[in-house]
């Protein structure tokens, strides 16, 4: 089973590994240097203070496979755009079942509309 679990403090080590992978960077629009300490401040200053969730821990069978992300958050107008990526080599077959994961997620238990990305 696919779920989604706040990302916590203990995450950040595997999480950093994952985005500065070259297979995971190369799809992304920015990169990052391999600095926990800079990832712990992200952590503290954009993650941990979140009322409504907005980063996610992706699992698959209790096992972290990769991270999804809202973005431009609108709490007022409820909407929001968002991505995701499989960090984990082997469980990257996944990816495709994640959007359908996360929109049941969105549209029925936050009852949100997202924007197109």
């Amino acid at each position: 089973m696919i779920s989604f679990r706040k990302i916590s403090r203990d995450d950040l080590p595997l999480i950093l590994s994952w985005r500065t992978d070259p297979e995971i960077t190369r799809y992304m629009t920015t990169d990052i240097e391999y600095d926990l300490q800079r990832q712990i401040k992200w952590f503290e200053e954009v993650v941990s203070p979140q009322e409504h969730t907005q980063h996610w821990l992706i699992t698959h069978k209790e096992r972290p496979i990769g991270v999804l992300n809202l973005d431009d958050y609108n709490l007022r107008l409820n909407t929001t755009s968002w991505g995701y990526y499989i960090g984990d080599s082997e469980s990257k077959f996944l990816g495709g079942l994640i959007p359908a994961y996360f929109y049941n997620y969105m549209f029925f238990k936050r009852d949100h509309k997202l924007k197109k990305i």
